[in-house]
């Protein structure tokens, strides 16, 4: 790219259903504990809304984490 920059931007998306182990306690613990890292170093948050959504521990951890960091670029999808 121009002056040692890509020229396209990599995006990078991180499905927690599919990223956090569900059927490994351990790793399962590790992976909600990892989600704030993330967080972190990401742009926005979308939400795929079920009506359980926030009775999953994971989830509600990871939409306080967002809110504490300040965020504000969310975004629900009804699915």
């Amino acid at each position: 790219g121009a002056f040692g920059r890509p020229l396209c931007k990599t995006r990078m998306v991180f499905l927690d259903k599919f990223c956090i182990n569900q059927s490994d306690p351990k790793l399962k613990i590790q992976g909600i504990r990892g989600l704030a890292g993330f967080l972190r170093h990401s742009e926005r948050l979308i939400v795929l809304w079920t009506p359980s959504y926030l009775q999953r521990l994971w989830c509600s951890y990871e939409f306080a984490s967002w809110i504490y960091l300040g965020r504000d670029r969310i975004c629900f999808m009804p699915i």
